[in-house]
């Protein structure tokens, strides 16, 4: 039997999955910190040029979205890249589902988080400072509200970054 239906607008997907076929900058970074970075986080600039690390303050220099991807060693739920292994960054410009700490609206500011809080993840996204442990990312905006998946609050954004 033929399918049709389809379903234009299809469910949340996963942390670091790519959201469209756009116009997209991405670029391979090594992890530079012995903890393992999790898909849809942004990470900042590491000491070499080819390394990328979580935030650990504020006014670090963002890269881009740590992306999923099925060839390395990372688990789907958890989307965790493990050691020294080679991340896939959206660097500059495309759409990527990112790790949110909240609810988020269309319309609403992004930031990132660089300092730690209760209930908070490094390199997650909101929509506020929280006091000033985030940073804005100016040249970013959310493409799809929030959506829950397997218990991972997502949000779709799109990098415009300079």
């Amino acid at each position: 039997m033929a399918q049709t239906v389809y379903n234009s607008s299809p469910d949340a997907a996963f942390p670091g999955m790519v959201a469209d076929n756009g116009l997209r900058d991405d670029r391979s970074f090594t992890n530079e910190g012995t903890a393992a970075l999790k898909a849809g986080l942004m990470i900042v600039q590491g000491t070499d040029e080819d390394d990328g690390i979580l935030p650990s303050s504020t006014g670090q220099d963002p890269i881009g979205v740590v992306l999923h991807f099925h060839n390395t060693d990372q688990d789907l739920a958890s989307g965790e890249v493990v050691g020294k292994d080679s991340l896939g960054v959206v660097r500059k410009k495309g759409r990527v589902w990112v790790r949110v700490e909240e609810a988020i609206a269309l319309g609403d500011a992004v930031y990132f988080r660089h300092t730690s809080g209760t209930g908070t993840e490094i390199g997650a996204f909101r929509n506020d400072a929280d006091t000033s442990t985030c940073d804005q990312v100016s040249n970013a905006r959310w493409s799809r509200p929030s959506a829950t998946y397997n218990g991972v609050l997502l949000a779709e954004l799109e990098l415009n970054l300079p």
